[in-house]
């Protein structure tokens, strides 16, 4: 289970006149060369700079490994309930909402932690899917998650709040089961 953020760049810049580039031959971004010599690739990499072509860079942001009720609340909440394998979109909205779901299992009472949890973050069973106890791989998990959301959180809220700040273009939710 990964959660990824894009950034999205044009594989091309304007004309240096500032004319449309459907016009005239596009000019290869600068920055393509710079993503392309920090990875190691060749300059014979075939990058297709035609019209509205992107690159796109790709950063871990989170990574869990069989944690069931996190996947089971991204997916009911953000994907219609359907679990394809697909991308899920998340905006800072959707994890600011997990973010107090977790807050809340953590403020309640032992009595009733379970029950809140039970209630708000549920686990569920499937094939490869892992433990279904509210125990302490549960909880940890939890506790991981929120961490990793609230530097999500923060950075984007910083890099927007900047002037020319570079927030992820999307932040995407992928499991593989």
């Amino acid at each position: 289970m990964y959660l990824r953020g894009h950034y999205c760049s044009p594989a091309y810049e304007e004309a240096p006149d500032g004319r449309s580039h459907y016009r005239n031959p596009p000019v290869k971004n600068k920055a393509v060369d710079k993503v392309r010599r920090a990875i190691g690739f060749p300059t014979s990499m075939p990058i297709e700079f035609e019209d509205f072509n992107h690159f796109q860079i790709q950063v871990p942001l989170a990574k869990w490994r069989k944690c069931n009720a996190i996947h089971n609340w991204i997916v009911q909440n953000c994907a219609d309930g359907k679990d394809n394998c697909q991308e899920i979109y998340l905006d800072t909205h959707t994890l600011e909402t997990l973010a107090r779901c977790i807050e809340q299992i953590f403020l309640a009472p032992d009595a009733v932690r379970q029950s809140i949890a039970e209630e708000l973050i549920p686990t569920t069973s499937g094939f490869f899917f892992g433990d279904t106890s509210y125990d302490e791989w549960y909880y940890e998990t939890l506790k991981y998650t929120l961490k990793r959301i609230k530097l999500i959180i923060k950075y984007q809220e910083e890099q927007i709040a900047k002037k020319n700040g570079r927030p992820f273009d999307n932040i995407v939710y992928e499991a593989s089961w």
